[in-house]
């Protein structure tokens, strides 16, 4: 909120990011307050925040002969498209915003986004939700981005990549966060 119309001079903002979220620069980690000068400008930048990504509530134990783990990583996506009626197993993705998943071009061939549906959250691949779990989030696919120069079979799968924007905003939690992309 800007403090050039109903603020007073010398009102201190104190601010913090909401559950789930961490501070965009290093420059706020310390610093959580602004007051609004006689110019009508906050003292310092106001804070911008972001989602925090990439953490496992416990550690990770490695799989050893092939047996399956019960471990759900929490920025783990699966894409199901439907065919003949019903929505089927079509790729994995990961969750990179609370609004975007990345996944492989060729997952979205002769496909549109009324056929696609992302859940996030799930430990098997059938796309019932059952009982154990519980915080599995679903939704439709809003848009799909190919990259443009994704070559499918023919061009050996060049640039096969893939963004998927989601319809809703991703309810972030211990168990569903993204995971970090170095976006510079």
């Amino acid at each position: 909120m800007p403090c050039d119309k109903d603020i007073k001079p010398g009102t201190k903002a104190k601010y913090s990011c909401v559950e789930f979220h961490r501070p965009s620069s290093d420059f706020h980690k310390h610093n959580d307050e602004a007051i609004c000068q006689q110019n009508g400008k906050w003292s310092t930048e106001i804070l911008k925040c972001e989602p925090r990504c990439g953490f496992l509530k416990a550690p990770v134990p490695l799989i050893v002969n092939g047996f399956p783990t019960d471990i759900t990583f929490p920025w783990h996506a699966t894409i199901y498209i439907q065919r003949n009626g019903e929505f089927v197993f079509a790729c994995g993705a990961t969750l990179i915003s609370e609004l975007a998943v990345l996944s492989a071009a060729h997952c979205f061939t002769h496909v549109n986004e009324s056929s696609v549906k992302v859940a996030i959250g799930k430990r098997r691949s059938n796309f019932t939700v059952t009982e154990d779990e519980s915080l599995v989030q679903v939704f439709d696919a809003a848009r799909i981005v190919r990259h443009p120069l994704y070559l499918d079979r023919l061009g050996n799968y060049g640039s096969d990549i893939a963004l998927v924007e989601l319809n809703q905003t991703v309810k972030l939690s211990d168990d569903i966060h993204p995971a970090c992309v170095d976006w510079d």
